[in-house]
C-alpha cells in the first residue's frame, strides 16, 4: 500500500494541478460558469489520471472494458457530483464568510477543496478497481 499511495499522491499532485489550472482557465480567462469549467476540467484530466494510475500508479496489467467503466464512473462521480457540492457548498460559505474575496477566487479556493475531498475518495475507490495490482505492490513492499 505504501509504493501506491506515495505514487497515487506524486500523481494527484500533477492532476489536480492540471484539473485546477484548466478550472482557473476556464472561469477566469474565458469566463465558463463554474459547473461548466469543472466539468471541462474533469473530463479532460480524467483520461490522463486513467492512464497514469493503471500503468504508473496501481501498475496494473488489466485492460478490461469494465476497469475502464468502474473507473470513469468512479471519477466521474467523484469529480463532478461530489466535487459540485463541495465547490458550491464552500463558494457560498467563502462568499458569507470573506466577503472582500472576489468570486473567481472564491470559486477557486471551493475547487482546492473538492479536489482533496474527491482525492480521498478516489484513492479509495482505485485500490479497489485496481486490487490484483494492489495485491502485488504490497508484497513487493514487504
Amino acid at each position: 500500500m505504501k509504493g501506491s499511495l506515495f505514487r497515487y499522491l506524486g500523481a494527484g499532485v500533477f492532476t489536480s494541478l492540471l484539473d485546477f489550472l484548466l478550472f482557473t482557465f476556464f472561469v477566469a480567462v474565458v469566463r465558463l460558469d463554474y459547473l461548466i469549467a469543472n466539468v471541462i476540467s474533469t473530463c479532460v484530466t480524467l483520461c490522463v489520471s486513467y492512464l497514469i494510475n493503471r500503468r504508473l500508479v496501481f501498475r496494473s496489467e488489466q485492460r478490461s472494458v469494465w476497469g475502464f467503466i468502474a473507473f470513469l464512473s468512479v471519477t466521474l462521480f467523484n469529480g463532478l457530483v461530489v466535487q459540485a457540492v463541495v465547490i458550491w457548498s464552500a463558494s457560498q460559505a467563502m462568499t458569507a464568510l470573506l466577503p472582500w474575496l472576489s468570486d473567481a477566487a472564491a470559486k477557486s479556493a471551493a475547487k482546492i477543496v473538492a479536489m482533496g475531498v474527491g482525492a480521498g475518495a478516489n484513492y479509495l475507490s482505485y485500490r479497489w478497481i485496481f486490487r490484483d495490482a494492489g495485491k502485488k505492490d504490497e508484497r513487493a513492499d514487504s
